[in-house]
Order: C-alpha cells, then sequence, then structure tokens
C-alpha cells in the first residue's frame, strides 16, 4: 500500500470504505447510490455524528461525507473538530467532505477551520461528487499540526493541479504529520481554497424610486 500526505491510499476502490451521515433518507439513498456508482462498496451511514464514532474507532476509513445541518447534538463542522482530536480514531487524516445547501464565505471559512478537506453544495450531479472523492482520494493534503491547537488538512497548501491564485506567505510555523518536513516562514503557498466553491453574490441595489407627482387625478414616474 502507498502512503501519502499522511494517509493511507488503498490501490482498488473496491476496497474503501466510507462513511455517510445524513439525516434525510432520501438524501442518505441518493448519496449512497453516487457512491456506488463511484466502485465504493462498503458505506457505513448514519443518521447522527455522535453514532459514527464507534465506526471510525473500530476501522480504516478512508472518506466521510458528513452533512452540515444534522438532526443530532452535532453539525458536521463540530464532528469534523471532534473527529481531529479524537485519539482513538483509526485513521485522524481520513478526508472530510462537506455537504450543503448553501456555500457562503463564512461557512468556507469555519470549514477549513475545522478541519474539513472538501465541501460541496448540493444538489449536484454524480460526475460532480466523483470529483471531488476522487481530488481527495488521489491527491491528498498534508495535515498539520499547529501551536494554536488546530489538526487538519493544510489550510496554506502547496499549488496542486486543482487550484491557482495568489500566493501568500505562512503565518505560523506548522509541523507535517507523517512527514519530514516542517513548513516555517517565510515560505511561499498557495491559500487552501474550496474548488468551485464561492459564496452567493450580494444582490445588486434596486434603483431608488421616484415618488409620484400628483397631476389632477392622474399620477406619473419620471
Amino acid at each position: 500500500m502507498v502512503i501519502t500526505g499522511g494517509k493511507t491510499m488503498r490501490p482498488s476502490k473496491q476496497n474503501l470504505t466510507a462513511i455517510l451521515i445524513d439525516d434525510n433518507r432520501q438524501m442518505m439513498s441518493v448519496m449512497r447510490s453516487m457512491l456506488h456508482s463511484y466502485g465504493i462498496d462498503k458505506i457505513h451511514d448514519f443518521a447522527s455524528a455522535e453514532d459514527a464514532f464507534p465506526a471510525l474507532r473500530a476501522e480504516h476509513v478512508d472518506i466521510v461525507l458528513v452533512d452540515l445541518e444534522l438532526s443530532g447534538q452535532m453539525d458536521g463542522l463540530l464532528f469534523s473538530r471532534l473527529l481531529r482530536h479524537d485519539k482513538d480514531i483509526y485513521n485522524p487524516c481520513v478526508p472530510v467532505i462537506l455537504m450543503t445547501g448553501f456555500a457562503s464565505q463564512s461557512l468556507i471559512t469555519k470549514a477549513i477551520n475545522s478541519g474539513v478537506d472538501d465541501m460541496v453544495t448540493r444538489p449536484l450531479s454524480a460526475r460532480d461528487l466523483h470529483t471531488r472523492v476522487d481530488k481527495v482520494l488521489n491527491f491528498p493534503r498534508s495535515y498539520i499540526r499547529t501551536p494554536s491547537g488546530y489538526f487538519g488538512p493544510d489550510r496554506r497548501r502547496r499549488i496542486d493541479p486543482f487550484y491557482v491564485g495568489p500566493e501568500r506567505r505562512i503565518e505560523e510555523m506548522a509541523h507535517v504529520v507523517n512527514g519530514a518536513t516542517a513548513l516555517k516562514a517565510p515560505v511561499k503557498t498557495e491559500p487552501m481554497q474550496f474548488q468551485d466553491l464561492k459564496p452567493e453574490p450580494a444582490p445588486a441595489p434596486e434603483p431608488e424610486k421616484k415618488s409620484p407627482k400628483p397631476m389632477g387625478d392622474v399620477f406619473f414616474l419620471d
């Protein structure tokens, strides 16, 4: 087996194990079907994030897809944070894809800081999902632990085939987990962003309406 980016990669899709967390049965069925069509046969599904932890502690899980809004005690963001800091998780570097119906810039920032690897907005096609799954499995990020306590995918990743953007410097030293290289400032890297996910643009202001002017019994606008 090939070890890349602190994560074990398996040679066959049929050997992959996925966890799907969604409290909407219909949506869970759709997502499960998409994962099957990708080639993943072993899928554990849960209606709450809390119920997924025993499976994550018991075996190697290759990918997790979790809905943002869940009916249990934790949402997708809290789930990701707890997963990254749970010492009993079999594969703490498991890629996490957050599923949501709306992606704002604020949500993207929160997801990055929670240790999420990528996001998808629903509804989405099977092809779009397969592209994202391919991305996190075949181009895994380096995982880092920072002095501030963050553990997860490198938020200031180096250039990869999926991102083109402005350069920025690393603000804090980060130790690469399961790697021999320590990233230290000042090193130019690419900021981590979720591919193709952009916040909805603010609506354009409506043109100011002029007050109607009376002209006898007739009202008109200039």
